[in-house]
């Protein structure tokens, strides 16, 4: 079975998209969506270049131009962005993102980078209270 950054790899690293990082793009939105991430793709014709995957039924959408940095740190509803290549532009989403309020939003900027696309959550229960005896906060009263 392969891992989501060899599977987008394998199917959308050697399309040309027209630009190296619009392909560098498509790689980050295929990790996405193999890890179960619905995605926004926004760059100069993402739209015909995630076609085939809306026409699959895939959780994304395409929107053709680029996103201003002062316009990201405005928006709501999302955990992460992918933006490719280091760049003055990619440098003022990193400096928008961390100028916003609240949670921290994490800007990746590495082409095969799955495991940064999952969340990770843990449930911790206090025993302290019980003595670390786990079976008294089973018991009923």
């Amino acid at each position: 079975m392969l891992s989501t950054s060899e599977w987008a790899q394998r199917h959308f690293g050697t399309c040309d998209f027209g630009d190296k990082r619009r392909t560098e793009r498509i790689v980050k939105v295929a990790q996405d969506l193999a890890a179960g991430c619905p995605a926004l793709v926004v760059a100069p014709g993402a739209k015909a270049a995630v076609a085939q995957l809306i026409k699959a039924g895939a959780p994304v959408a395409g929107m053709d131009g680029t996103v201003p940095p002062a316009e990201l740190a405005k928006a709501e509803g999302f955990a992460a962005v992918a933006a490719a290549g280091d760049s003055d532009w990619t440098r003022g989403l990193r400096q928008a993102l961390a100028g916003r309020e609240g949670r921290i939003v994490l800007l990746e900027t590495e082409v095969i980078s799955p495991e940064r696309f999952y969340a990770e959550r843990h449930i911790c229960i206090d025993t302290t209270a019980a003595g670390g005896n786990t079976s008294l906060l089973a018991a009923e009263a």
